[in-house]
């Protein structure tokens, strides 16, 4: 028998596990068991939420995400199972326009962009984090994911390679995926330490659920590690109140409790933390139930690439929010792994809505509006080729022909400058992108 839902978090309707049938085309979003987060995030929720009208599960991804890059550097999680795991955590938020979610951003993680600069000094050798991968018969190739040195851990601007339907796609999910559990770089002493790395990511309807139903994602391994939700707009509803622009006393003293965590000496490599023996025997009875539900026609079967991480995740996030708590955690009680346990119940159930939400009509692709945002996101002031352009752009550039066509019309309009090879006989055509208000010269058409 399962025991007893713990007073923190609240008790889980029933019954415990969602189920897709009988759902309208456009199921209500769940609400956040922001409860279930524990004292300390619980009220600076609240208080993001109320000085900023954001929802609440806005606020709440935001400071887990802190919360987990503090506490990944100082645990390893290790399951009933006898594997060893890292605390790391990925959440997406799916937010239009207007929901609050830069005024959250600055007023959750701008006090504390601080902490990159103790990650450099952790790990002086590493600028980037890379992901290497071959195949038979060809050199192994290194692809850069994203510099740490703006957010210290979250993602650099928009994860824009991650959310562009391209070739591009794939190795981004393929590295987040392997940064999962930290990386060693060849001919780098064992003792220099790498931090694993913890990320939010929030986008817009289109984007958002078209990457959590995208088949590459799905395939790399990473769509079992996104934590996603969509929390219900608040916009008609929100109460503006006057503020002196101070920093809420409740988030003053998690940003403390975090900093705290964060000025500890990294020991995620040598310190286990274990579940007691009444919570194993919970989290082996949430992985029963969780298992049961993925098979066949069972209510986890569309979701089968989260689900069959949820009793992981519960561990994880359990043990994240009891750091908080108690910096020299020991061993995960019962109490603590519900409120993981609530949380996973959301994500799951929050999961099985979403494949319900129907997607924005996107709008009739421009090839050269495509093209022109790709090439400045990735390569402003920089030089790049036309296979560049044909193998890792926008999908609908995969000809080179249509790539070259593309590039010369951004030539005529002064967005990239022709660079004439130095050798006459290489035939790659290159050009070199224009920067942020700079133009090139315009071209004379062949014609």
């Amino acid at each position: 028998m399962p025991l007893p839902l713990a007073p923190v978090p609240p008790p889980m309707p029933s019954p415990p596990m969602p189920s897709p049938a009988g759902r309208p085309p456009h199921a209500a979003a769940v609400p956040f068991p922001v409860s279930a987060c524990g004292p300390h995030l619980e009220a600076a929720i609240a208080a993001v939420a109320a000085r900023t009208q954001a929802a609440p599960g806005l606020a709440a991804h935001h400071l887990l995400t802190l919360a987990a890059m503090a506490a990944q550097r100082l645990v390893s999680l290790r399951l009933p199972t006898g594997c060893t795991q890292p605390i790391s955590a990925y959440f997406v938020t799916i937010a239009g326009s207007g929901e609050g979610r830069s005024a959250a951003e600055d007023l959750c993680v701008g006090p504390v962009r601080f902490w990159h600069k103790r990650f450099l000094n952790e790990a002086p050798k590493y600028d980037h984090v890379f992901r290497r991968h071959g195949a038979s018969g060809a050199p192994e190739r290194t692809n850069r994911y994203a510099s740490l040195r703006t957010r210290g851990g979250l993602f650099a601007h928009l994860a824009a390679d991650l959310l562009t339907p391209s070739c591009a796609r794939r190795v981004e999910a393929d590295s987040l995926s392997a940064l999962w559990d930290g990386v060693v770089r060849p001919g780098i002493e064992s003792e220099a330490f790498m931090p694993r790395l913890s990320a939010h990511l929030v986008t817009t309807a289109g984007d958002g659920l078209a990457l959590l139903r995208a088949p590459d994602v799905a395939e790399s391994g990473l769509l079992g590690r996104l934590l996603a939700a969509q929390p219900a707009s608040r916009i008609g509803a929100r109460v503006f109140t006057e503020s002196d622009g101070a920093s809420p006393p409740e988030l003053q003293a998690l940003h403390a409790r975090l900093t705290d965590l964060y000025a500890r000496a990294p020991t995620c490599e040598t310190r286990i933390v274990a579940l007691d023996e009444q919570a194993r025997a919970l989290w082996l009875a949430f992985a029963h139930e969780a298992e049961a539900a993925l098979a066949q026609g069972g209510p986890f079967a569309p979701i089968r690439a989260l689900a069959g991480h949820l009793a992981e995740h519960a561990a994880r996030l359990a043990t994240v929010l009891a750091l908080l708590d108690d910096a020299d955690l020991g061993a995960v009680t019962p109490p603590m792994l519900e409120r993981g346990i609530a949380l996973a119940r959301f994500y799951a159930e929050e999961a099985v809505r979403l494949l319900s939400v129907r997607a924005p009509v996107p709008m009739a692709a421009d090839p050269l509006a495509a093209l022109q945002a790709w090439l400045e996101r990735k390569y402003a002031g920089q030089e790049i080729s036309l296979r560049d352009v044909y193998c890792l752009g926008p999908a609908n550039l995969r000809s080179a022909a249509v790539a070259l066509q593309a590039m010369r019309q951004l030539e005529l309009l002064g967005m990239a400058e022709s660079i004439k090879p130095a050798d006459a006989k290489t035939r790659t055509a290159r050009w070199r992108v224009c920067a942020a208000g700079e133009a090139a010269p315009l071209q004379q058409s062949a014609a």
